[in-house]
């Protein structure tokens, strides 16, 4: 019986030490398990994390190429400090990040960054695992859309007044600024990565054509300024010559030397000035400038404007049009590319603080030809952007009427601003819409 003893109190030892052996076992399969579980929805977090700050990189990467064109290690450091900005703006899982990396394909126009994750484990290590490592990317793509842009500028009288910035500025001189931010965008000092180019049609109670009033008028203006169209083609961007030509004011004698009569037909706002009741006729001193890339001579041209008298803005986006017609192409030095090119955008700006109230053909308003104008613009596929600075509500509606609507939101392409910066941000909206930057798939 003793030896039969011997042996049972034996395996109970051998049953204990295998027991162990099992608990361990499981002891570490649950360790496992566990550090599966933790550490990867801390990998999971730490990737989300990576991805994020790596679009806000390709972004910013993206932005700052379309705009200035630098060379790679000035995008790689900017791509750089937006990710490690974004990278810690979210509680950290201890996760560490090295072998950042951008390359740029200038031809595509497409950023790529990516970045190497390291995660330490809390868990793994039982199965020697000390840290998750990850490589993560992110790729921004932009459309540097070729681009012809007339700029409609409003430089009637009531641009002298101050609008809502409350600095007391005059809004001509806050447009200036505005317009001078845009063409800095457009038209980078280091060179567009695409070919843009901006042309300007001030208006007050007229246009001045410049050097093509001659054309416009069959050289019958003589002070270079023009009003409508008429007949069948009043409306539309035909060639002005032969037989299209515009109208142009009266010329009298004065006592103080020639006087340019012209009957505001437009019942609005009421007829013309104080010294004559029919006549809102008025020449500006600001001219045309057709369509060009030189920054300088845009900069120098909006930097001379000057502010005065009534406000005929249906003739403003009538040559904001003829700018990128290219029917027009015998008038201007440069001549715009025919309508539907491939990676063309024909754009106009219309920016007024008014309401339109002087016309002298072609009734019924200068509000509702502005409206056929861009009407007739839009159907060949000219895009319409609209801005009212401190504008009324009467001539809000005229805006959104003229304005392109927007595909996805299904509203017009109208900014409302009452400050400079409003209008500096409109602007700058207009600006990155033409450019089309995006996230790529």
């Amino acid at each position: 019986m003793s030896r039969i003893k011997l042996l049972q109190d034996r395996f109970r030892k051998d049953q204990n030490g295998a027991i162990a052996i099992i608990f361990t076992l499981g002891l570490l399969f649950f360790c496992v398990l566990l550090g599966i579980a933790v550490d990867g929805s801390r990998a999971v977090l730490a990737k989300n994390k990576a991805a994020a700050a790596l679009d806000s990189a390709a972004i910013a990467a993206a932005t700052t190429l379309m705009r200035t064109n630098p060379p790679d290690g000035e995008l790689a450091a900017i791509a750089q400090q937006f990710f490690r900005q974004n990278s810690e703006l979210n509680a950290s899982v201890n996760e560490t990040h090295d072998g950042f990396t951008l390359n740029v394909d200038r031809a595509a126009k497409v950023v790529t960054v990516s970045v190497v994750t390291h995660l330490p484990t809390t868990f793994f290590w039982v199965v020697n695992r000390t840290s998750i490592d990850f490589t993560s990317s992110s790729q921004a793509s932009f459309q540097i859309n070729d681009i012809e842009l007339g700029l409609v500028l409003d430089t009637t009288g009531s641009m002298k007044n101050p609008s809502g910035s409350g600095t007391g500025d005059r809004k001509i001189d806050e447009l200036k600024v505005a317009a001078n931010e845009l063409f800095d965008q457009l038209l980078p000092d280091s060179g567009s990565l695409g070919d843009v180019k901006i042309g300007l049609a001030p208006f007050s109670a007229s246009v001045n054509a410049g050097a093509y009033a001659g054309v416009a008028t069959n050289n019958n203006s003589t002070d270079n300024c023009v009003i409508e169209r008429t007949g069948a083609e009043a409306l539309t961007d035909a060639d002005p010559a032969p037989n299209q030509y515009f109208h142009y004011a009266t010329v009298s004698a004065g006592p103080n030397g020639p006087r340019y009569y012209s009957a505001d037909i437009d019942p609005t706002e009421g007829f013309g000035d104080s010294n004559d009741a029919n006549n809102g006729y008025f020449c500006p001193s600001n001219a045309i400038v057709p369509l060009t890339s030189d920054k300088a001579s845009l900069k120098n041209a909006v930097n001379s404007f000057q502010a005065d008298f009534w406000t005929s803005g249906h003739l403003g986006t009538a040559w904001g049009w003829y700018l990128v017609s290219p029917n027009w192409g015998t008038v201007w030095p440069i001549a715009p590319r025919p309508y539907g090119t491939k990676d063309l955008v024909k754009a106009i700006v219309v920016m007024t603080d008014g309401i339109y109230n002087t016309a002298y053909y072609n009734a019924p308003s200068a509000a509702q030809q502005a409206i056929d104008l861009c009407k007739n613009a839009k159907a060949q596929g000219v895009h319409v952007y609209t801005i009212g600075f401190t504008a009324p509500v009467a001539a809000e509606a005229t805006l959104k009427a003229c304005a392109t609507v927007d595909p996805h939101s299904g509203k017009p392409d109208y900014y409302h601003a009452e400050s400079k910066a409003e209008l500096s941000a409109a602007f700058k909206d207009i600006a990155t819409k033409l450019t089309q930057l995006r996230l790529s798939e």
